[in-house]
């Protein structure tokens, strides 16, 4: 831990306690009442967020603070509230996002499970009563999963660029995830093209000594096929009841309306 301002841990602190797998504690310390938004400020740090003893583990983070002034006032009739010292009680746990040092950011990331569907081809499909072919109105629907990935940047002290490019681009290359891994240790990737950029949503937010701080949260779709193959029911592969393809233009290039781009997040 890294303070310039001086403290007291105050006596019976910190209290703390385990429970269903998350630990929470509280401490109590002595600080100048001149000195309490510097303080504050430097608490707010990954180094000194940490929990700093050992009955808990160190990424028990501050979660938040409460200011008591201690002792008699010493402003003067008709001026602000002024005292020697106070009590800043700090609250650690945990329960919540989890700050990554590498990364310098708390970051979440997260998948969830969306969806599409495409009809089959009828070429090769009779109705079980009569023996009918079945005609395209009547085609079956096929369901295709989709996963929305979200990438969730917190406590940033700025608004990335990356925010302002333009939506339905694809990653070029492999993308990996920054803290999901697999059972094997590695972290997953997304195949190029696969991973479509959807957007981001921007919040301000107030973080420790007033300073402001920002959460982003970038939205992703991935889709297994990738994003510039189209589905053709009556393709190829038409007897599994269609399949995905690529399309051209009158150039011969492939036709590729999501544009890959080298992911910058």
């Amino acid at each position: 831990m890294s303070f310039t301002v001086s403290f007291a841990e105050m006596l019976g602190y910190p209290q703390s306690e385990w429970q269903q797998g998350e630990f929470d504690a509280e401490r109590r310390v002595f600080v100048a009442w001149s000195d309490r938004v510097q303080f504050l400020l430097e608490l707010d740090t990954w180094e000194n967020a940490q929990y700093p003893y050992s009955d808990g583990p160190a990424n028990a983070f501050v979660r938040h603070v409460r200011i008591q002034p201690v002792g008699k006032q010493i402003a003067t009739y008709g001026s602000y509230a002024n005292y020697n010292y106070c009590i800043i009680q700090i609250f650690h746990s945990t329960r919540g996002p989890q700050w990554d040092h590498t990364l310098g950011v708390i970051l979440e990331e997260q998948i969830h499970p969306a969806g599409q569907y495409q009809t089959v081809s009828t070429r090769k499909l009779k109705w079980s009563s009569d023996s009918k072919w079945v005609e395209q109105p009547d085609a079956p629907r096929s369901d295709w999963t989709l996963y929305e990935y979200t990438l969730h940047y917190q406590r940033l002290l700025y608004v990335p660029n990356w925010v302002n490019i333009a939506t339905n681009v694809v990653n070029a290359y492999p993308f990996f995830t920054k803290t999901l891994y697999t059972a094997a240790g590695m972290k997953l990737a997304f195949p190029a093209e696969t991973l479509r950029y959807c957007g981001s949503s921007v919040s301000c937010t107030w973080s420790l000594g007033k300073v402001a701080r920002y959460d982003v949260l970038a939205r992703f779709l991935y889709k297994d096929s990738g994003w510039n193959k189209f589905w053709r029911p009556n393709g190829v592969d038409s007897d599994t009841g269609g399949a995905w393809e690529q399309m051209k233009l009158e150039t011969g290039e492939t036709y590729k309306p999501y544009k890959p781009i080298v992911f910058p997040f």
